[in-house]
């Protein structure tokens, strides 16, 4: 079972591996999070990134800091279509859902890593030895092309249809629901189209560590692009009368510390 706490905090790898590395960061980190009794939340995405970091001595660190926090970690489902699919459910009533929560990641954990003989039966240890098993391999396939193919839809949308083209200027409307996951989508897919630049291969990462973790999460730590994206999108909304709880957003470490110690649960 997950028992997700607030404060909620989500990091992009690199500043997970930035507080990782430091240990004036890691010893804060975990300190703050224990004494405030929140979340640390892990997706698919972590799991994909990592299996491409190639020093092992950085995968021990990492392995090791996050087993020091199993009992405030809890696994996020970073798909927006699924989260907006499970969030339809429970528009229409049924309770037994949990738009957040990743089953898919939360199952990988029970059937392929669960050790359920040794002492320690949820640990972070096979990430050293199976960063190349089949579902991580066929996961980073499925995850970036459902990024492309949501810019391409879009982009070919905007060339034939030119009120499309004027809509994505403005913010998307609708009813001002208890989670803004759909806005926040539309309006950052909508933000690559109104730039035009030419993305790196590695912004659809980038893109699901931001838009189910800005909608859920109490803190999200986040690379300069995607930060300025995400608080953008806030502020737009925030304008546009949606009210939906939406996260900090930080990119500087020591600012986002300075924050989540003054957190104060309402």
């Amino acid at each position: 079972m997950q028992e997700i706490t607030s404060p909620t905090i989500y990091l992009d790898l690199c500043a997970l591996m930035d507080i990782v590395i430091k240990s004036n960061y890691r010893d804060k980190f975990k300190a703050v999070l224990f004494n405030k009794k929140g979340t640390l939340l892990f997706s698919w995405i972590h799991i994909l990134e990592l299996s491409d970091v190639t020093d092992k001595e950085q995968l021990k660190s990492y392995v090791s800091f996050l087993d020091s926090l199993i009992e405030n970690l809890g696994f996020i489902d970073v798909l927006p279509a699924a989260v907006i699919a499970k969030e339809n459910k429970k528009l229409q009533g049924d309770n037994n859902v949990n738009p957040p929560m990743d089953e898919r990641l939360f199952s990988f954990f029970d059937t392929v890593i669960m050790n359920t003989k040794s002492i320690k039966p949820l640990s972070f240890d096979w990430l050293l030895t199976n960063l190349n098993h089949p579902v991580i391999i066929e996961y980073k396939k499925v995850f970036h092309l459902k990024f492309n193919s949501y810019l391409a839809e879009s982009q070919e949308k905007k060339k034939r249809d030119k009120k499309y083209e004027s809509r994505i200027k403005i913010v998307a409307k609708g009813a001002n629901l208890p989670v803004a996951t759909r806005y926040i989508e539309d309006d950052i897919l909508k933000s690559f189209l109104r730039e035009g630049k030419e993305l790196s291969p590695n912004s659809w990462r980038d893109f699901y560590h931001t838009v189910v973790p800005v909608a859920y999460c109490d803190y999200v730590l986040l690379d300069g692009c995607f930060a300025n994206k995400a608080k953008s999108t806030i502020d737009r909304l925030r304008r546009n009368n949606y009210t939906a709880p939406m996260a900090r957003v930080f990119t500087k470490i020591d600012e986002f510390f300075v924050d989540l110690e003054n957190y104060r649960l309402n």
